[in-house]
């Protein structure tokens, strides 16, 4: 004898649920006497499985993601500066290494960023504990990174203001 698994409606299964209760026997052996009775019938033809209704993708929100600046919001860059030291401040350890002028650099400013909007995300709303388990391995992924980069630690302390080329550099949209 094999086993199978299917999936049915929960109205059906509620139904073979109630059924079986009254006949004094498990679903599953109801299921499968119907089921053989079902196949052993000739003329019988099978009605089709009803489909899944897949809800439509969300779209994509208009503009850059929030941890990327946007072309016309100067408010981003005083904001994110903020934000990035204090996840420094918060992960201090993870983040000790972080190299001399790393506003400078993209491959720092947009992992950062990102971690920053994630990090508000998961303070505000999480409910999964593989959300933080995830973004404690970004992080984790980010200081191995930063930790195999030659440099000296030049971080600003938070109250600082950002410096002129925060706003200016090259590599940022």
């Amino acid at each position: 004898m094999n086993n199978i698994t299917i999936q049915l409606p929960d109205d059906t299964h509620n139904a073979l649920r109630q059924r079986a209760s009254a006949n004094g026997e498990p679903p599953s052996t109801l299921a499968s006497t119907l089921l053989r009775q079902a196949l052993e019938e000739p003329n019988t033809t099978p009605q089709p499985a009803p489909t899944r209704q897949i809800p439509p993708t969300p779209k994509a929100p208009i503009g850059p993601p929030p941890w990327l600046p946007p072309p016309s919001d100067p408010d981003w860059y005083p904001q994110m500066w903020d934000a990035i030291l204090t996840l420094r401040q918060r992960y201090a350890a993870m983040l000790f290494r972080l190299e001399r002028n790393w506003w400078t650099r993209a491959d720092r400013v947009e992992p950062l960023g990102a971690l920053v909007t994630w990090r508000a995300a998961i303070d505000a709303e999480a409910q999964d504990p593989r959300e933080e388990l995830a973004f404690q391995s970004a992080l984790f992924n980010l200081k191995t990174i930063i930790d195999h980069t030659r440099s000296t630690v030049d971080i600003p302390p938070p109250n600082d203001t950002p410096p002129p080329e925060w706003c200016r550099h090259p590599n940022r949209r």
